[in-house]
């Protein structure tokens, strides 16, 4: 007595590209029907669905079914499948639905570099204003320059608002900058 395992249950995707297989090198239902713990009607009914085998009286179910034809080919790595019209078609539904997503998505990406854009400009123009001096320092304007004064010293503003090289020297009870020697390479 046969034991029907897999009667009833859902072909997979590995169990139909093995029937595939073994029908191609096997050709016998009645033999690959054992080996997949099914029946000969369940075996064939498969492989009329997956379009290798046509129906008695050589009608299709409800639908055309696409036959390969049997080549052989020098490179081995080749992958021949079969799919039915029904297949066919939603498959074709899920790659136009996935393209629809891919679109959707990339116009998302577009305005999210937008935003990028946008918020980088404002760190930028943020950083490039003037910075409030710590409590002992301070700001002073010098021929349309702005200048850093830490203690007695003034220093010019590097771009990114840092303290830079020294300008030269505050005195705070005549109010005015004494501008610093150049320095002199030895």
């Amino acid at each position: 007595m046969e034991l029907l395992v897999n009667r009833g249950e859902k072909w997979t995707d590995n169990e139909d590209k093995q029937l595939l297989e073994e029908y191609n090198n096997v050709n016998d239902i009645s033999t690959i029907a054992k080996n997949h713990g099914r029946s000969y009607g369940g075996i064939k009914a498969r492989l009329k669905r997956l379009g290798v085998l046509e129906n008695e009286n050589n009608e299709s179910d409800t639908e055309t079914t696409y036959r390969p034809k049997r080549t052989r080919t020098k490179n081995k790595n080749k992958v021949l499948i079969t799919i039915d019209q029904n297949n066919y078609e939603e498959m074709q539904n899920t790659i136009d639905s996935v393209q629809e997503d891919v679109i959707t998505i990339y116009k998302k990406i577009l305005k999210l570099e937008n935003k990028m854009d946008y918020i980088i400009k404002l760190l930028e123009s943020a950083n490039n204003e003037k910075k409030e001096p710590q409590e002992d320092e301070q700001y002073v304007e010098i021929k349309n320059k702005t200048y850093i004064i830490k203690g007695t010293n003034v220093y010019y503003i590097n771009e990114n608002n840092t303290t830079g090289k020294l300008y030269g020297y505050y005195n705070f009870e005549t109010n005015k900058v004494k501008k610093a020697p150049a320095e002199i390479e030895v």
